[in-house]
């Protein structure tokens, strides 16, 4: 019998925090996974080592944490992908987080890992050690990093790497509009104009273009 990759599982794996981080990295995940037919989603927590806790007090939280995580879990789950259309397989671990996101990714043979990051860390938290570099540094697959989408910020010379007010009726626009629209009608325009391909007519294969002419040895 012979090895097929198209009929293996796509397993995906997302690293679940109780948080809206988490929520984010979750959310992406499932969209991933509803792209694939044979996707294959593994939801992950990782507990802190309770071994690590400084007093009785901590390693009673840890335990208590631990002893809820599976149903919380589920909850997570259920409320991003309450339809369910596909098994959804959960691992709960205790350690280090970045360690155990990166053992867990090759346990299961993973084609993507899904890590959450605050907006409000940035760039500058993810180049400076958070899990998620942790995670992008060790990890042997792919890793998409889920941040909120966020344009409110943004500003007509940000793409070109300047930092720039909004204009006062691109402010008004954003302020009128609770941040649903963020241009005025002026620097609404797009700057490149985007290039449409269709399908040509003919049945079959396409002809490639010619090579380009060779230049004569002089």
């Amino acid at each position: 019998m012979t090895y097929d990759p198209s009929s293996a599982p796509y397993a995906i794996l997302v690293a679940l925090t109780f948080d809206q981080t988490g929520v984010n990295a979750l959310r992406e995940a499932t969209r991933i996974a509803e792209l694939h037919p044979t996707s294959q989603l593994h939801v992950l927590h990782v507990v802190s080592e309770i071994g690590t806790a400084s007093s009785g007090r901590e390693l009673l939280s840890a335990e208590r944490r631990l002893a809820r995580a599976p149903d919380v879990m589920r909850q997570y789950v259920e409320h991003v992908w309450s339809n369910l259309p596909r098994k959804v397989i959960g691992h709960l671990r205790v350690g280090v987080p970045a360690r155990s996101i990166v053992q867990t990714a090759a346990d299961i043979n993973a084609e993507l890992v899904v890590v959450g990051t605050h907006r409000r860390s940035g760039m500058k938290r993810l180049v400076q050690g958070s899990v998620a570099a942790q995670v992008v540094a060790k990890a042997h697959c792919p890793v998409f990093i889920a941040m909120p989408k966020d344009y409110s910020q943004t500003t007509s010379q940000d793409a070109a790497g300047a930092a720039a007010e909004p204009c006062p009726r691109c402010a008004d626009v954003r302020r009128q509009s609770g941040g649903e629209y963020l241009w005025c009608p002026e620097h609404g325009r797009p700057n490149v104009k985007p290039l449409v391909y269709r399908p040509t007519k003919a049945r079959g294969a396409a002809t490639p273009p010619p090579p380009p002419p060779r230049e004569r040895a002089r």
